[in-house]
């Protein structure tokens, strides 16, 4: 899982956004039917779920609306031709991008807000579109980050080295110094540890957490009480 963490030379932490700070009310698929129900088009949330999951969980999530898009029309792809779905994509692509569909983890706005107060410079570091500050600020959390580094910005997505060095320099820290913390071991703690960075993993697993990892977001204040 890496060497142990020096907690003193932290000046700086940047999280991932979705499983880490918040996650999605509901099901995706309930979303993506609720809004196709719009557009004249009755496909059963549970096969637009298992859909997606088995496109994310293949591919990967998109990090820009054109890949999105592409997605999505492979959701409907099977139940035929689906009439005015360039209007559809607009329509639930919007939805996501807007704090409607996601709701924060019970400990975030806390840590945050116990951050803030050690003077700890704090960033949003995703694979989300420019829609993410946005969304940072419908869910009452934007006020407590000096970045929000998403491909759009960087110029590149994780696992890319450089935007993990990008959040670190935004937030006048060496990367040494900052601590990426993310529910993605290998997207988020592994390709930021390769770029300099210390990072932690969010493993929320009912199980508990993997041995390294925290259970939520309070084991970071844990971590840095450390001496």
């Amino acid at each position: 899982m890496g060497a142990p963490m020096n907690a003193n030379r932290i000046r700086a932490v940047a999280f991932d956004a979705v499983g880490t700070l918040f996650h999605h009310r509901g099901a995706v698929g309930d979303v993506y039917r609720r809004v196709a129900l719009k557009h004249g088009r009755d496909v059963p949330a549970v096969e637009l779920q298992a859909a997606f999951e088995r496109e994310t969980g293949t591919h990967g999530t998109p990090v820009d609306a054109a890949g999105w898009k592409s997605l999505v029309a492979t959701l409907f792809r099977e139940h035929g031709p689906f009439p005015g779905f360039d209007a559809y994509f607009e329509d639930v692509y919007a939805v996501f991008r807007t704090g409607r569909c996601w709701a924060c983890y019970a400990e975030t706005r806390d840590v945050l807000r116990s951050l803030r107060g050690r003077d700890v410079a704090l960033a949003v570091v995703s694979n989300f579109d420019r829609g993410l500050g946005g969304v940072l600020d419908d869910l009452g959390i934007g006020e407590y980050f000096a970045a929000v580094v998403t491909p759009d910005t960087a110029g590149c997505a994780k696992p890319d080295p450089r935007i993990f060095i990008d959040a670190a320099a935004r937030l006048g820290a060496p990367p040494a110094a900052t601590l990426l913390v993310g529910d993605d071991f290998e997207l988020d703690v592994r390709a930021a540890r390769a770029a300099g960075l210390e990072g932690v993993w969010v493993d929320r697993e009912p199980g508990g957490p993997a041995p390294g990892a925290i259970a939520d977001l309070s084991g970071v204040l844990a971590m840095l009480d450390r001496e």
